[in-house]
């Protein structure tokens, strides 16, 4: 109910002419465009609901409720662009089928404290870029869902800016490229997903956990500042780690669960556990690891056969949530 209300925000702010702020208190749908010269404000007992809008949020979006964002190609390919500021504590819900979708996030702040969804179905170019100051705090959700795997992904943070994980990124059909990473979350890769980490200036957070969830889930790294391991979980059955540079050797220290991975440019050292038999891991190219990725034939990646030894996972690492509901369209 909480992401409904956020909806109803934006469309409040369609139907009169551009306010100074919009305040969002009872259920409200909407399908026009969206233009909010001030803050906009969804409450906690309120939903939004926005079809097909072109949606600019030039300062700042607040959902202690329900935002719900829906398009398709009935009604059009449209983006959503702002804002300074974005907070989220309730239900913050976009969802694409049939059609490209692009969510520009131009904030100097954003804040998950809720549930935040970005879903897709068949929806060939679907892209989210957050440049600012990103936060999912250690209550958030932050996820991405496609039935197929979209020629362009999420973009979390920049050069100077940190994307800051304390909750749970799960991630299915998708493409993450970040930069400057701190905290210590989980990020859940999952079914033909990668996360891509290649930041040569900054250095990954150990206590950032990298869970491959599934036989199809890829970590794909090559930060050359990077001294201190990696904390990856589930690694095996032919998931994969893949590198910038092709793979000269690797080794297994059975002692520690430490897998450390040669390249002709950089080493590199994984935390994945205990009980990995050396003789079921194998260099492999990355060419299978799908779009943005695929195209190179370099030996650069390290896979495990064998099925994960054992599987610990820390509080941070939960199961992934389903979608919730979305109120019903518009005849």
């Amino acid at each position: 109910m909480q992401f409904k209300s956020v909806l109803n925000l934006l469309v409040a702010a369609l139907v009169a002419a551009p306010s100074a702020a919009q305040h969002i208190t009872k259920d409200t749908t909407d399908s026009k465009f969206v233009t909010i010269t001030g803050n906009a404000i969804v409450d906690r007992n309120a939903w939004w609901t926005i079809y097909d809008a072109n949606i600019i949020f030039p300062q700042a979006l607040v959902i202690s409720g329900g935002f719900y964002y829906f398009h398709d190609t009935a009604r059009g390919s449209m983006p959503i662009r702002g804002m300074y500021t974005f907070s989220n504590s309730g239900i913050a819900f976009f969802k694409s089928v049939d059609a490209s979708i692009a969510i520009h996030f131009l904030t100097n702040t954003f804040t998950n404290s809720g549930d935040f969804f970005f879903l897709g179905q068949n929806a060939p170019i679907s892209s989210m870029l957050i440049p600012g100051v990103w936060t999912n705090t250690a209550s958030g959700t932050f996820n991405l869902y496609f039935d197929t795997r979209p020629t362009n992904g999420a973009i979390l943070g920049n050069a100077g800016n940190a994307f800051t994980n304390y909750g749970q990124i799960c991630m299915r059909n998708y493409f993450m490229d970040s930069q400057l990473v701190k905290g210590n979350g989980c990020i859940n890769i999952g079914e033909n997903s990668v996360f891509k980490y290649q930041d040569a200036t900054q250095v990954f957070p150990a206590q950032q956990i990298l869970y491959l969830s599934t036989p199809t889930s890829g970590l794909w790294v090559g930060a050359t500042r990077q001294f201190i391991a990696y904390s990856v979980a589930g690694f095996g059955g032919g998931n994969y780690i893949a590198h910038t540079k092709a793979i000269k050797s690797f080794s297994y220290n059975s002692g520690n669960g430490v897998l450390t991975v040669v390249t002709v440019s950089y080493t590199m050292k994984y935390t994945i556990g205990m009980g990995y038999d050396e003789d079921l891991f194998s260099i492999v190219p990355v060419i299978s690891m799908g779009p943005g990725i695929g195209d190179s034939v370099l030996n650069s990646a390290i896979t495990y056969y064998g099925d994960v030894p054992s599987l610990s996972l820390p509080a941070a690492c939960k199961p992934c949530k389903d979608e919730p509901v979305f109120p019903p369209l518009p005849n």
